[in-house]
């Protein structure tokens, strides 16, 4: 799943970019059971004689496997509606997927690497696998100027530990259960917390990984390729960033 603007042309661009190692990690994560009957899209130009974002959307979705359409509000405080819908879409179109992979637009997904880790898993790990950035004993915000600001009516004390949202990677089988259990944790306004609350419900949490920098590298590793090897994401990059890292990575003369 990747989150994005439709009106956010670059990211989309620099995703077309990625080899066929990255189409495998796609199809890898979310391939769908043809037993089931679902049907990947047909690939067809589409017509988008109109300039507004609604018709250069449409045209777009003939350019990649998905895209979920659905009808809400999409605001940032409707982000965990967005991800129970999403759930739910897996649990109906791909019940079979073996794993998931969340991220912003922003983020680089160093695909080798998350590849090599999901082969290498058994399958007891794999089974319920979660893991990302974790954030553990956070709050609230009382300030009502910043974004995450929550009033205490809605939410006091600590948040169960939760990945950042910038991107995680979770078991197909976990998707499933996440999506029957959201009917039993009440929405809350940030997306990545209520992720948290429904892991807590199934009884599960979070596992920090350290290859998920959704705060980012030190600044002054960031311009050594050497520094993403062993990464399987890095939040934020511009997409030009994202096409000139990828490339270093395949390069043959690559030694880290």
């Amino acid at each position: 799943m990747n989150k994005t603007n439709p009106r956010n042309k670059k990211p989309q661009s620099s995703m077309k970019q990625y080899s066929s190692r990255a189409r495998q990690l796609i199809y890898k994560i979310s391939k769908v059971d043809k037993r089931s009957g679902n049907q990947k899209p047909q690939r067809r130009k589409a017509k988008t004689n109109s300039s507004s974002p609604k018709k250069k959307l449409i045209g777009q979705i003939f350019d990649v496997i998905y895209i979920l359409l659905w009808n809400y509000r999409d605001t940032f405080f409707n982000l965990s509606l967005k991800e129970v819908l999403f759930l739910r879409w897996v649990s109906t179109s791909c019940p079979n997927a073996e794993f998931v992979f969340k991220g912003d637009d922003d983020v680089f997904v160093n695909t080798h690497h998350l590849l090599n880790y999901l082969n290498s898993l058994s399958g007891n790990k794999a089974k319920d696998l979660f893991i990302g950035d974790v954030i553990y004993n956070a709050g609230p915000h009382p300030d009502k100027k910043l974004k995450y600001y929550i009033p205490e009516v809605v939410y006091t004390g600590i948040y169960p530990p939760y990945a950042g949202g910038g991107g995680f990677l979770y078991s197909g089988h976990l998707a499933l259960r996440l999506y029957n259990v959201t009917d039993r944790v009440l929405l809350y306004p940030i997306d990545d917390v209520y992720t948290g609350m429904c892991l807590q419900k199934l009884g599960l949490s979070p596992e920090r990984h350290k290859g998920f920098r959704t705060f980012d590298i030190e600044e002054k590793s960031r311009s050594n390729i050497c520094s993403y090897v062993d990464l399987m994401l890095v939040h934020s990059r511009k997409p030009q960033e994202m096409i000139d890292i990828w490339s270093r990575l395949q390069s043959a003369h690559l030694k880290c």
